[in-house]
């Protein structure tokens, strides 16, 4: 677990699973807000990550705690009351609300589906087409990159015995498959993506991007009771993270830093992974009606329910905050 320090307060008090502390409007205390994140270190994370680095909520009064989940798990970590904020892929998370989960997905941290498909050094893939009949790895049933794969497998016309998806749970287990030969490949952002890459330990093929269409890549979902009794400290969370974000797509090597000096990330990976993203992450959080239905078509896949209206998972955070 990783704390981001966000303000002055002294104040350990928990978010809506914890007993937060008392809102207030004039950079007084805030309390904690807790957030899982499914993935460490991730650039598309950054500006909750590497909040102490980036002053993302210096003298707000708030502090934010950043609890490691992974895709699979982020819900339960959410539904159990051990976080208040779940920094997730926007599929995963509306299907665990369609499912039960009393949360909102309020705000996009990037919408356009920026995963690569990775394939083994070994393999000797030099294109999508290489990999048919090959097993792909995925963090889980359902996860963003099991998506990103059936989609591109429906794209190229590969039938259902064309391709086999192996859920492994976490990025190092995928890792280790793909160096072992266990799987012939998988999807994921552009850090892990190019970092391999340069390593040596697998090739880039190509974005999955076109492959998904419009979506709702990286989400933040909150949790029900937070937004109804916390609005002032969601609203000081949002408010500072989006300007985190502005200031990164001004100033890229912002980010660079962290990667290398904070993150051990390969230089060269770094500036290809900020380059490639950045530029694309949200500074409103706004999600297109055409991004939430193709939300609703993932939901559809992860859970094998009727597509569910975007209306039982999404309501923006301005709109929420102003009700």
């Amino acid at each position: 677990m990783a704390t981001a320090c966000g303000g002055s307060s002294d104040d350990g008090g928990g978010g809506g699973g914890g007993g937060g502390g008392a809102d207030s409007a004039d950079g007084g205390d805030l309390g904690t807000l807790k957030v899982v994140t499914v993935v460490p270190n991730s650039l598309l994370f950054i500006g909750v990550q590497a909040a102490e680095q980036l002053g993302t909520w210096e003298g707000t009064g708030l502090e934010v705690e950043v609890i490691n989940g992974t895709s699979p798990t982020a819900g339960q970590i959410m539904a159990s009351g051990e976080a208040d904020i779940g920094l997730m892929d926007g599929n995963r998370a509306a299907a665990n609300i369609t499912q039960g989960l009393d949360a909102t997905i309020m705000g996009s941290a990037i919408s356009p589906w920026v995963q690569y498909i990775i394939a083994s050094s070994e393999s000797g893939a030099t294109e999508l087409e290489d990999l048919k009949g090959g097993t792909f790895g995925t963090s889980g049933e359902g996860s963003g990159g099991h998506y990103a794969t059936y989609k591109v497998a429906e794209d190229l016309g590969w039938s259902e015995d064309e391709w086999t998806a192996t859920p492994l749970g976490n990025l190092e287990s995928l890792r280790a498959a793909l160096a072992s030969g266990s799987i012939d490949a998988f999807a994921w952002s552009s850090t892990t993506a190019f970092s391999l890459e340069e390593r040596g330990e697998g090739v880039v093929l190509e974005s999955a991007v076109d492959y998904v269409g419009p979506n709702l890549f990286e989400s933040f979902a909150v949790m029900n009771d937070v937004a109804e009794e916390r609005p002032e400290a969601l609203r000081v969370f949002f408010e500072g993270y989006y300007d985190a974000i502005e200031r990164i797509q001004e100033d890229p090597q912002l980010a660079i830093d962290v990667l290398v000096n904070e993150w051990d990330v390969d230089p060269q990976a770094a500036e290809r992974a900020v380059e490639a993203d950045v530029p694309l992450l949200s500074t409103t959080g706004e999600v297109s009606e055409e991004e939430l239905q193709g939300v609703a078509e993932a939901v559809t896949f992860a859970t094998g329910a009727e597509a569910p209206d975007p209306s039982e998972f999404y309501e923006y955070w301005q709109d929420v905050l102003e009700g």
